[in-house]
């Protein structure tokens, strides 16, 4: 059973002994190779390069360093209606839209305890594998079709299905999800979620929190030669939360990985009944 709030590493190997490893082992190659635009084989060496799990020995000369949060206020009434699909979305990139509303665009939501976002994912688009740690996500897709993974905070794949207009899916806080539409097809879908500012990090894009280590972190967490890693940075999209997909990766569209398929909804099902008590 999964528990919210179960903290969980972005660099680092599969522990055997307490069964945790790096978030990034829940997905696919497939998937984050296209996420982070380069070839598989190299996804591959980056989580298990690193033999070490939760304790990684670093050189003297590695600092940290972190952006500092965004501050917003707003007057504490307001509409109690708004139109996603009639406002200026968010973000607008190649690769489709995103817009959302919370307690800083519309005040009532944060009496309520929720929020809503709207994407709209073009053909062949990906949205970029992520995770909230404030606010479960109930996610219904609307059009097109495509295929959703999401991770465990153990690195183990909770849910890997195609998807459709029609279809809900729950995602519990702290579970990484990303989301990819078919090649010929778009995907959008509405997202509620339970928190009147919700917050989420990315491990692609502009917006990637790898982004936010120093460089000899991530050589050293994932246990590669320099030369790889700077490969992978430079393949970094500069677009934000939306991605397309570069004609190299792998289709990720199609059918997903059956191996543990009981298992994922088992753990899911769990989670979701954690969810509603």
């Amino acid at each position: 059973v999964h528990t919210f709030g179960q903290p969980f590493t972005l660099l680092g190997n599969r522990d055997d002994k307490s069964g945790g490893a790096s978030v990034v082992n829940g997905f696919s190659k497939d998937a984050l190779a296209a996420a982070w635009n380069v070839d598989e084989p190299t996804v591959e060496k980056l989580p298990t390069s690193q033999k070490g799990a939760f304790i990684i020995k670093l050189e003297d000369k590695e600092r940290a360093r972190g952006p500092a949060p965004r501050a917003a206020a707003t007057w504490p009434f307001g509409d109690v209606s708004f139109n996603l699909e009639e406002t200026q979305p968010e973000i607008v990139t190649k690769g489709g839209s995103l817009n959302f509303v919370n307690e800083f665009k519309m005040p009532v939501l944060k009496k309520v305890g929720m929020s809503a976002a709207c994407v709209k994912l073009k053909a062949n688009a990906i949205f970029a594998p992520g995770w909230s740690p404030n606010a479960h996500h109930v996610v219904y897709f609307t059009r097109g079709k495509g295929r959703i993974q999401v991770a465990a905070p153990g690195g183990k794949s909770e849910l890997d299905r195609e998807v459709s207009a029609g279809q809900l899916v729950i995602i519990p806080k702290h579970f990484p999800a990303t989301k990819l539409a078919a090649r010929e097809s778009p995907l959008e879908w509405v997202t509620v979620m339970t928190s009147p500012a919700p917050v989420s990090s990315f491990l692609a894009g502009a917006h990637s929190v790898y982004k936010a280590f120093p460089f000899d972190w991530l050589v050293a967490g994932f246990d590669v030669d320099p030369e790889l890693e700077k490969k992978v940075l430079r393949a970094q999209t500069e677009e934000s939360i939306i991605l397309t997909r570069q004609e190299k990766s792998a289709d990720v569209s199609g059918q997903p990985n059956e191996s543990g398929e009981e298992h994922a909804a088992a753990s899911f099902d769990e989670a979701v009944e954690d969810i509603f008590g």
